[in-house]
Formats: structure tokens, C-alpha cells, sequence
């Protein structure tokens, strides 16, 4: 990337509600059916991206919601404040030379049961697949967002709330 260029890519997904039948898309139900609907307000991810400076950070965090601002190490051993956003930083090989400023925010309360944490995944590895090859579809982006919670992080979780932030709408799986 030329010196004096820096790109601004903004991402959002959806939350989710009525999730009729959840929990019967986890590995220990076997089999369901699960009904649900994106909704507004959604999750908002802002990603700056510009040349590093030679002491800078590779990449800062704004969790706005938690008044959180934060630098990371992309590929350190250990988590920092937010496991959820910096494990989606695994998930790519990012360019050597650039810094991402990347804030995250939502309209939806902390801890409100509609599929929050997917949105930020889901939103999160959107803007960071723009930044590399802009090659995944929405089904790749969900099903990445769920192998962070489940492999990387060892949380319980169907995959509905990744598929209705990754789609959006109504969605019957």
C-alpha cells in the first residue's frame, strides 16, 4: 500500500430475535428446527487501515460499548480484554505493513440474548475478508464466526445466530 493511502471499511450485521427452537442447532440435539429474524439494530464494525508505524501496534481495538481501547498482538498466545475480537484476527493473514484501527459497536445491550456476539464475529470477519481477497460468502463468513466460538474459544453454540447475522432476514434452518 502506498504511504500516503489509507482505506475506511465498514461492515454491519444484524442481531437476531424469536429464536424459536434454539439450542436444537447445537452438536448434543442431534436434530430441530430453528426459526428466527435479523433485526435492527445491528452490529457496526469501522476498520482504518493504513501504513504502520515502525513502534505501532499491528492492530488497535474500540470496543466502544465497554469504553475499551486496547492494542493487540495478532498472533500472541494469550487474550487480551475481548477473546470473541481477537480471535477473529487468527483467522487471517493480515498484510506486515499495516495498522487496522478497528472500533466495534451496538445498539443492543450488553448480554440481551439476540445473538449479539455473532453480529460482532460475523460483522468483524466481513470487514477483515475485505481487507484480504473479499473471496468468502456469507455461509463461509457463518461458519468461520462459529468455529471461533466453538473450536477457538470452547463455547457452546448452534450456528443459527451466525447464519441469521451472515444472511440477515427470515430465516428457517
Amino acid at each position: 500500500m502506498p504511504e500516503s493511502r489509507s482505506r475506511l471499511i465498514k461492515c454491519s450485521a444484524p442481531i437476531r430475535i424469536c429464536d424459536l427452537g434454539g439450542w436444537t442447532d447445537t452438536w448434543f440435539a442431534k436434530y430441530g428446527a430453528v426459526l428466527n429474524i435479523a433485526i435492527f439494530p445491528d452490529v457496526e464494525v469501522i476498520v482504518g487501515m493504513r501504513k504502520k508505524g515502525a513502534r505501532e501496534a499491528k492492530v488497535t481495538i474500540h470496543a466502544e460499548n465497554y469504553k475499551d481501547t486496547y492494542d493487540i498482538d495478532p498472533k500472541a498466545k494469550a487474550w487480551s480484554k475481548h477473546p470473541l475480537i481477537e480471535a477473529s484476527f487468527r483467522i487471517f493473514e493480515l498484510p506486515k505493513d499495516i495498522h487496522l484501527d478497528v472500533s466495534i459497536f451496538s445498539e443492543a445491550p450488553i448480554g440481551a440474548s439476540t445473538g449479539t456476539t455473532a453480529a460482532v464475529s460475523v460483522a468483524l470477519l466481513g470487514a477483515l475478508d475485505l481487507i484480504g481477497q473479499c473471496s468468502m460468502t456469507s455461509h463461509e463468513i457463518a461458519r468461520k464466526s462459529h468455529h471461533i466460538e466453538t473450536k477457538i474459544l470452547g463455547y457452546q453454540s448452534g450456528i443459527q445466530d451466525q447464519l441469521s447475522s451472515a444472511y440477515g432476514g427470515i430465516n428457517f434452518i
